[in-house]
């Protein structure tokens, strides 16, 4: 499996051009580390699952864009 991402968020009512995040993603296998996951998940979406079946996953942003610049990188 490739841990390596984008993610793309763009907020229309404050700014037009999107941010651009680059990274790697990590599956949480462990127990404890997914509870404090979890504890730090807004509440609308935990909400959405009140059984706890979704998956934890960590990312590393390693690089951030907006349009063609670089705002930080590791």
């Amino acid at each position: 499996m490739n841990p390596r991402l984008s993610i793309l968020v763009r907020n229309p009512t404050r700014e037009r051009r999107a941010l651009r995040f680059y990274g790697t993603a990590q599956v949480v296998e462990d127990p404890d580390l997914r509870e404090r996951v979890w504890d730090r998940v807004r509440q609308v979406e935990k909400d959405t699952d009140k059984e706890k079946q979704g998956v934890a996953v960590i990312v590393r942003v390693d690089r951030v864009r907006a349009g063609p610049f670089d705002i930080q990188r590791r």
